[in-house]
This record gives C-alpha cells, sequence and structure tokens, in this order.
C-alpha cells in the first residue's frame, strides 16, 4: 500500500465519521480525502477516475457552501436542517432506479 491509499483511506473514514456527527469539519477532510485520491490515481494513470475526484472537489466546496449559508427553503439564514429519515416511498423509488441502472 502506498501513502496515498493509506491517508486516503483515514481520511474517507474520518469524512463519513464527522458526516454521521453532522460536523462541518467532514467537508474539509472530504477535500483532503479527494486529494489523496488525486495522486494515488494519477500515479496509477487512472486519469478518469482522477478527473472524478475534481467533481468531487467542486460538489464539496458547493455544499460545505450550503452548509455554511443555511437553508434553500427560505428559512433564516442560519436555521439548522434536520437530519431525517427517508420515506419509505423514497427507498422504493430509489432501489427501483438502481436496478434499472
Amino acid at each position: 500500500m502506498s501513502l496515498p491509499e493509506i491517508f486516503g483511506f483515514i481520511t474517507g473514514a474520518i469524512c463519513v465519521w464527522l458526516l454521521v456527527r453532522q460536523n462541518i469539519w467532514t467537508w474539509p477532510v472530504g477535500i483532503a480525502n479527494n486529494i489523496f485520491f488525486i495522486v494515488l490515481f494519477f500515479r496509477s494513470r487512472l486519469y478518469a477516475d482522477m478527473g472524478l475526484q475534481f467533481f468531487f472537489i467542486a460538489i464539496s466546496i458547493y455544499g460545505w457552501w450550503h452548509w455554511l449559508h443555511g437553508r434553500s427553503d427560505g428559512g433564516a439564514k442560519n436555521d439548522s436542517v434536520p437530519v431525517s429519515r427517508a420515506s419509505a416511498a423514497a427507498v422504493g423509488v430509489t432501489l427501483l432506479l438502481a436496478a434499472a441502472a
């Protein structure tokens, strides 16, 4: 195992742990995770996978910005967005779409 692979795994696990705890540090740790995988995929000559990491960084920046600037449904700027479970209908539709894909 290479260092980028080890650090990629560690930052990925920390990122998931922080996300479950609803901690904003999940975003910069996730971006660090993407950077480690950029290095790993570049060294492995997996350029499409490397390019995908740049997309993940871009959407992470958007997610981080959205987390900092509040709700998009008209709520107050710093209202918290509650974490909730998906409805049975949403799970069903997701499973059907995944099976079709």
